[in-house]
């Protein structure tokens, strides 16, 4: 496996063409780009995004997320709503909006246990009807044209974006251990990220749950093994694999895919 190729490590922004696929053949580079939401990137880093001319972006956020932080377009990218399933907000349901502040802040008021709900997350991604339909929308895009550049992203690009990463990997003929390493890969941006919001949830925490919000902001905001290991569980117990997933849930063709963006 080569160096990673980062292109914004805050915003979690990297090309897998560093992975290596199938008989040792390497991802085509420029292709194939996974990172954050872009609705407030800068204009410099989003001209660096713009000169990749990606066909597609693939917004993997919920219809709240989406309508509440709309992404900067790219130019000359057709742009897909993906939108594999709602997020849990257990005490500010009506809020009209969807940072992820305002996410946090649901969690601090619901006191809901951060890694159970990480795990049930990760789980609903794989048993959800409407996340297999996402996923299954996804490939079929990008196996459309030969050799389409795409950028996918959720809110962090570590979560739902992250399992389609997986699964691209996966199918392009990646090691199993170089698809978790990809995924874990993550953890750069989010200890950026985990420092931002640490504060704010000490601040908004109540008295006597200040250490107890610092963990969820921990919990939420994290890349773990056990995480996907709950999706890959699921895979497993109700689809009879991943390679079965892939073939008969996400219609992915394989051999098509491998053409279009190994060499």
């Amino acid at each position: 496996m080569e160096k990673v190729i980062v292109i914004n490590r805050k915003r979690n922004i990297r090309d897998i063409a560093y992975l290596v696929g199938a008989d040792g053949r390497h991802i085509k580079k420029g292709c194939l780009v996974r990172g954050r939401q872009l609705n407030d990137i800068a204009p410099r880093d989003k001209r660096v995004l713009e000169s990749f001319h990606f066909d597609n972006v693939f917004d993997f956020r919920d219809p709240q997320e989406i309508k509440s932080r709309p992404d900067q377009r790219l130019a000359s990218a057709t742009y897909h709503k993906m939108s594999p399933l709602s997020l849990e907000r257990p005490a500010l349901a009506s809020s009209k909006r969807a940072s992820n502040e305002d996410n946090l802040l649901c969690m601090l008021t619901g006191k809901v246990d951060g890694s159970k709900y990480m795990k049930r997350f990760y789980r609903a991604l794989i048993e959800k009807e409407s996340t297999r339909l996402a996923y299954r929308g996804f490939f079929r895009i990008i196996m459309e044209k030969p050799a389409s550049k795409a950028y996918w992203h959720c809110s962090q690009g570590k979560d739902r974006a992250g399992l389609a990463a997986f699964f691209l990997e996966y199918a392009l003929g990646v090691s199993l251990k170089d698809c978790l390493f990809d995924y874990l890969y993550s953890a750069v941006a989010m200890n950026i990220r985990k420092r931002e919001l640490e504060p704010y949830a000490f601040l908004k925490a109540p008295f006597g749950k200040k250490k107890e919000a610092v963990g969820i902001v921990e919990d939420l905001f994290s890349v773990r093994e056990d995480y996907i290991g709950e999706a890959l569980k699921a895979i497993d117990e109700s689809f009879g694999g991943l390679d079965a997933y892939l073939e008969n849930e996400l219609k992915v063709d394989v051999e098509k895919l491998r053409k279009s963006y190994l060499v």
